[in-house]
């Protein structure tokens, strides 16, 4: 049995999330994909390319969003909008997240990009 790039199944895969087939059905498939060909040490590199995929064929943004504390709706709608107008998509799907080792600020991840504006950062800076 041949196996099929990686990034073509990537395609394929943000192909069908993009027109609005079951998320869990499809990506069933492709962990079943990954383990029938034992590429499964490649999940989180199809997991990238799907997210890049996506960003370019389709104008669909993933974005991590990770925060010392929860964040308002408020503030995330305003995050959704820095992403689509700093990355040019079309839709921002917003993953957030809480890790009080933060201390404060978020940082803001996307396939393409990363803002890291968290005060834990900000303090080793000026350890350096």
């Amino acid at each position: 049995m041949q196996t099929i790039s990686r990034r073509k199944i990537a395609v394929h895969i943000a192909n069908q999330l993009a027109s609005g087939s079951d998320a869990k059905k499809v990506l069933t498939q492709a962990a079943s994909y990954l383990i029938e060909h034992k590429i499964q040490n490649q999940a989180e590199l199809l997991v990238r390319d799907i997210e890049s995929a996506l960003a370019r064929e389709h104008g669909i943004v993933l974005a991590e969003v990770i925060s010392a504390r929860e964040l308002s709706a408020g503030i995330i709608k305003k995050i959704e909008q820095f992403v689509l107008s700093s990355e040019d998509a079309k839709q921002v799907e917003v993953s957030a997240s809480v890790d009080p080792s933060l201390l404060g600020g978020v940082v803001i991840r996307t396939p393409r990009a990363e803002l890291d504006t968290t005060v834990r950062k900000q303090l080793n800076a000026l350890k350096a």
